[in-house]
């Protein structure tokens, strides 16, 4: 079996407490939101929302300043062009991909 093609155009969408990462409407949504630090440092916390059609999800994910995951969604919702593989991110200890 050959490899799936990814065709959904990613949309990366501001919200009043974070962000959300969707394909298009109806196909599942990644939300991070609620950034906190727990200690006056780089450690941030963010609140991880999954949902896709019957299925919902959620998490606490710890980063390190966010470890870039808002620069890695805005790099691909620029840069989408049907790719053939996976796109991937990794918080801290791999909490979160």
């Amino acid at each position: 079996m050959g490899k799936r093609q990814w065709h959904a155009l990613p949309v990366l969408r501001q919200l009043d407490d974070g962000v959300e990462i969707t394909a298009e409407a109806g196909l599942g949504s990644v939300r991070l939101r609620c950034a906190g630090r727990p200690w006056d440092d780089e450690v941030l916390d963010l609140r991880c929302e999954l949902a896709d059609d019957g299925v919902n999800a959620l998490a606490r994910v710890r980063t390190l300043n966010g470890d870039g995951i808002l620069s890695w969604a805005a790099e691909l919702a620029e840069s989408y062009a049907g790719w053939d593989d996976v796109r991937a991110w990794e918080s801290l200890a791999s909490a979160l991909r």
